[in-house]
């Protein structure tokens, strides 16, 4: 009798041990996931030394903390990363770009005593994550100090999905949550508008064939429309849902 009760808290403490083995290991192996990753998404940015000597002086009207910014993502999702390396190259190209720039042309006979370099891009990048989508993206503006002229870029924006853990396109997003197109049309039109009344432009609307626009969240939880400005070489924002929940739209 003793020797099976023996044999029992034997094979008891062997169960106990082999759970524990099992739950440590499953625990492990979800904290390796992207699963795990997508709930503890964290990220940061830094200038890994690419700064960029623009000004000749300590009074520089430029404010160059939010250009060439590498972003880092703290926990690895394959497919966000290897987009976050195509950002960062681009990022490492520009800035080349505009060290190597100078204000040695007549253009900019009247600044080249005030700045280094002509060009300089600014950076914005904005993470958002709800229960179904991580958003990445970035807006960058390029500057000529010598003619004051800014131009602001398409917004780059990577939506993950993470029902099916890859990247999808804007179109796949935009049908996914119903978003109607005329909608879109709407809000660009009257961000149009208000370009026309308060800053002198003629700005056209833009009717069902418009496509260059992209949504985007900034981090803070808005949805934002990125499009190209009517006979123009940059873009603008408009506002479109201001709630932080992709599945919940509230126009």
């Amino acid at each position: 009798m003793e020797k099976k009760k023996k044999i029992s808290v034997i094979i008891i403490v062997i169960a106990i041990v082999l759970l524990i083995i099992l739950a440590f290991f499953l625990t492990n192996k979800y904290i390796n996931s992207e699963e795990y990753a997508e709930s503890k998404l964290r990220y940061h940015l830094s200038k890994d030394g690419m700064e960029l000597n623009l000004c000749k002086s300590n009074e520089c009207p430029y404010n160059t903390d939010n250009s060439y910014l590498l972003l880092t993502l703290d926990y690895k999702i394959d497919s966000l990363q290897s987009e976050v390396d195509k950002i960062n190259k681009e990022t490492k190209k520009l800035y080349k770009e505009d060290n190597n720039s100078s204000t040695s042309s007549s253009t900019c006979s009247k600044v080249k005593d005030k700045y280094n370099k002509r060009y300089i891009h600014e950076n914005t990048f904005n993470v958002f994550e709800n229960d179904d989508y991580i958003f990445l993206s970035v807006g960058r503006t390029k500057m000529d100090v010598c003619t004051s002229k800014s131009i602001s870029e398409q917004t780059n924006t990577k939506i993950y999905d993470k029902k099916t853990k890859k990247i999808i396109s804007q179109e796949e997003f935009i049908n996914a949550q119903k978003i109607n197109k005329s909608d879109i049309l709407k809000a660009i039109n009257k961000s149009l508008d208000i370009s026309n009344k308060y800053y002198s432009k003629n700005y056209s609307h833009y009717d069902e064939t418009f496509t260059d626009y992209s949504l985007f969240y900034l981090s803070i939880g808005d949805l934002i429309i990125s499009y190209k400005l009517p006979g123009d070489e940059g873009y603008n924002t408009a506002d479109f849902i201001t709630v932080n929940k992709a599945n919940n739209p509230k126009h």
